[in-house]
This record gives C-alpha cells, structure tokens and sequence, in this order.
C-alpha cells in the first residue's frame, strides 16, 4: 500500500501539478483565498455604498423629505434622458408642465409621444407645493410650456423651482452634468 501511495506521488509532482500531503488532492492557495475575500468585501461595499438605489430612484429613502427627494428624482431622470439622447441621436424632451414633468420622443411620423418603459422616465407628479418660476437654456428664458429638449450634445439649462419657504436650481451644464442646489 505505502509504494502505490508514493509512486501516486512521484507521478503528480512529475507531471507538474501541485500536491498535497495526500496524492491527488489538490487545495486553494492562500493567494486564491484572498482573492475571493477581496471581492467578496468590495461587493459587499458597493452594495452598501449604492443602498437604496431603488428607494432614492422612487423617493422612498429614509431621512429625505419630499422635495428633496423630489429634485433628485428629477435630476436623476433629467441626466438619463440627456444621455440616452446623446447615445442614441434622438432628441428627448423634459416638458414640465403644470404639477408634473414627463419625457418625451419623437416618433416616426415627427411627433412628440411620451417615453414608455423606462422607469426613471415615468411620467411624475410634482410635489403640491412647487411652483415653476422659469425655464432657461442656454441662457435663454424659455417660454410657458416649459420644455427642455436634450440632443446630440449636453445642454445648458436652469429650472428655478419655489416652495413656501425655499427656492432651488435644477442645472445642467454643458459638461453634460446635472444637478440641483439651494438658492
């Protein structure tokens, strides 16, 4: 019995892969175990970084109250649709109108339709105490209905959105990044 085992043995190390104390058995090594560890604490890490992106998306998070979760949703759909608009070649709308905001997308007949399917696209009620002051592009006032059409190229737009007590900014600028600030 003890020859079989160590001719085994003699024919693995000969053959070049690694052994064990026991023939054949082949471990990890603790290089590979790091590893797996390595990527293990970084996917628990973006998990827990990027938590709540659903709720955030959906103005469920906890601790945010109802206009500022409101403007990030808003951003949050206004920078998706300027990038699929970018990506794509077609031009998408943000028209804001009277107690909510919607994007829009030509269709093939050159008409202005509501985009389906995208969750972040939804069509959102804005909440009951904004009001729209005005609309700008590019410097531009724009005039009532306010619509914001993002294309081949990042725009230059600002949102000014009163509450009873706050005024705020939704802005994007010609980097293509947008965002929202405290007036």
């Amino acid at each position: 019995m003890k020859a079989v085992l160590s001719h085994s043995t003699t024919t693995l190390c000969s053959a070049g892969l690694p052994t064990s104390g026991i023939a054949g058995v082949r471990g990890f090594t603790l290089i590979e175990m790091l590893i797996v560890l390595a990527i293990i604490g970084i996917t628990l890490t973006m998990i827990r970084l990027g938590g709540g992106v659903l709720e955030r998306v959906s103005g469920n998070a906890p601790g945010q109250d109802e206009t500022q979760a409101a403007l990030q949703r808003l951003v949050r759909s206004a920078s998706v649709a300027s990038e699929q608009a970018m990506i794509r070649g077609r031009p998408i709308v943000l028209d804001l109108s009277t107690g909510r905001y919607r994007f829009l997308a030509l269709d093939v007949s050159g008409n202005w339709i509501p985009v389906d399917g995208d969750p972040v696209l939804a069509e959102r009620s804005l909440p009951g105490d904004w009001r729209l002051k005005g609309v700008w592009r590019d410097g531009e006032a724009v005039d009532s209905p306010y619509r914001v059409l993002f294309g081949n190229e990042p725009v230059k737009f600002t949102i000014q959105i009163a509450t009873h007590d706050r005024q705020f900014l939704v802005r994007g600028n010609s980097l293509g990044a947008i965002d929202w600030i405290y007036q």
